[in-house]
């Protein structure tokens, strides 16, 4: 699916995540993988308690599940090859 015609930008920056970890940036990994995971943990016992009290689950807290989730997929997964 390759169109001759289409307009691609040329790349602008420097790389668009923070890399491997390092010593420097390991800190900074740490931080925002408690951060989704505790928003992840708090979210889902939000849910389980709507559910015990047969409430119906707010549109919005199924996207901040799966984007803390898909947040930690990309954090933790292995990139090697």
């Amino acid at each position: 699916m390759s169109n001759e015609h289409a307009e691609i930008p040329e790349r602008q920056g420097g790389p668009e995540s923070l890399g491997p970890v390092t010593a420097l940036s390991r800190n900074l990994y740490m931080a925002v993988i408690c951060i989704l995971g505790a928003v992840l943990v708090i979210g889902v016992l939000g849910w389980l308690i709507l559910a015990l009290n047969d409430d119906t689950m707010p549109d919005g807290l199924g996207v901040i599940l799966g984007t803390a989730a898909g947040g930690l997929v990309g954090l933790i997964s292995d990139k090697t090859k």
